[in-house]
């Protein structure tokens, strides 16, 4: 699925979601790992594909799920 969503905006909205969580909580764990995905990657698509290629199984679920999310408020 190719999206025309600007990964610069998209992360920091992840980021502000990512604060309002506790540290080391799963949710800002996801948010965190979703918002490194954002800002090493050129586009929002290379950022989904990043996501299941650093950290654990879960975390990049959570990740990939938030994404998801996130994008659905754009659609």
């Amino acid at each position: 699925m190719i999206v025309s969503v600007d990964a610069e905006q998209l992360a920091a909205e992840v980021f502000a979601e990512a604060a309002r969580f506790a540290a080391r909580t799963p949710e800002r764990r996801a948010a965190c790992h979703l918002w490194s995905a954002l800002i090493t990657s050129p586009t929002v698509d290379a950022a989904r594909r990043a996501i299941a290629t650093f950290g654990d199984e879960r975390t990049q679920s959570d990740a990939a799920a938030l994404l998801g999310r996130f994008l659905k408020e754009y659609a």
